[in-house]
């Protein structure tokens, strides 16, 4: 066999070529090279022509939603399907399932004073609105006097992953005139299902805040950690009452000390079941 003019000459690859599917190749001169097995592939290894085997992740998707990737060697790779929910994220720069994320760690929870109610007995007085200026913010708030301790309560189903402990707050007034210090507190109870709800809250924490301006937001620090009083447990209800503490002290602020929320922290531990 000649090509190009070339005379004839004879080479183990031109004359012994045994299977069919055998192929030529050349290193440094021609040579027969075997035909490979069922399901290779030609791919080039150290320079030369050669069958690849392939591994199940190169050819079989066995399951319905198994993925495949490039797994830096480089060949493919098959990722098993991941169970329902889960997420496609990477781990050490290559594709895995995961479950979906939760945060978790202290939260926070805004309550506005729209969402509170007076006491029937020592309750502060009821929640107004006041406007300063046409197109300017309108606010709600429940206003406690400087002579009497006075309530304002809500309540709130707390999240099925609350890890079920202590809990601070702190809280946003204002005052239209006088100066000083608020002492605000705030206590809580825990109802599980089928407790008794005529039942007395907990031991109580207080912030006390300095007025900075009239008629401008003081926002206070928060409390230090306060325990609900029942036994918490994963979805209760806690309701809780707000005070401004008059009758201490360390409150100096000579007029109503106006609430417009609170927020409170809680701790979550795990994901939502």
């Amino acid at each position: 066999m000649g090509f190009n003019g070339d005379l004839y000459q004879e080479s183990g690859a031109d004359v012994v070529m045994t299977t069919t599917g055998d192929i030529v190749r050349y290193d440094s001169q021609r040579e027969r090279y075997g035909i490979g097995s069922a399901n290779q592939v030609l791919s080039v290894t150290a320079g030369l022509p050669a069958w690849k085997t392939l591994t199940l992740a190169d050819s079989v998707l066995t399951t319905a939603g198994d993925v495949l990737y490039e797994n830096n060697t480089p060949e493919l790779a098959r990722l098993p399907k991941g169970t329902d929910a889960d997420v496609l994220t990477l781990a050490s720069g290559l594709p895995s399932w995961s479950a979906p994320s939760t945060v978790i760690g202290q939260q926070d929870m805004a309550v506005p004073a729209s969402a509170m109610w007076q006491t029937t007995t020592n309750g502060a007085t009821a929640l107004t609105a006041t406007e300063y200026a046409e197109n300017q913010p309108t606010y709600q708030s429940f206003d406690f006097n400087d002579s009497t301790e006075q309530h304002v309560q809500f309540t709130i189903p707390m999240p099925r992953n609350y890890n079920n402990g202590t809990i601070t707050a702190r809280f946003y007034w204002l005052a239209s005139s006088s100066s000083g210090d608020v002492v605000w507190s705030i206590q809580g109870r825990a109802f599980s299902n089928d407790d008794a709800f005529a039942q007395s809250f907990g031991t109580e924490q207080t912030v006390t805040d300095t007025m900075t301006a009239t008629n401008d937001v003081n926002i206070s620090d928060f409390t230090s950690a306060m325990t609900l009083a029942g036994t918490p447990a994963d979805a209760d209800l806690i309701v809780f009452q707000v005070n401004r503490n008059a009758s201490d002290g360390n409150d100096t602020l000579g007029a109503d000390a106006k609430l417009l929320a609170i927020v409170f922290t809680y701790t979550l531990d795990a994901s939502t079941t």
